[in-house]
């Protein structure tokens, strides 16, 4: 049956109100799941090597600055 889209609730409305909307259950054996000691692991290895590249470029442009006031 077609509704009035002027008195009709918008269709996103369902999904924000909708009792049923539960939290997003994720299977513990995906490869992407967070919570998994391996996945975990890896994300404190990449945000280690990423604090370290930092660092080193930071340096690297403190360098070009040090050497530019030099000359």
């Amino acid at each position: 049956m077609w509704q009035d889209p002027r008195t009709s609730p918008p269709a996103t409305l369902f999904f924000i109100l909708s009792p049923t909307m539960g939290k997003l259950n994720i299977a513990h054996h995906k490869s992407y799941h967070p919570y998994r000691l391996d996945n975990i692991e890896r994300v404190r290895r990449d945000e280690t090597d990423a604090k370290r590249k930092q660092t080193e470029d930071v340096d690297r442009a403190l360098a070009v600055v040090r050497s530019r006031l030099l000359v």
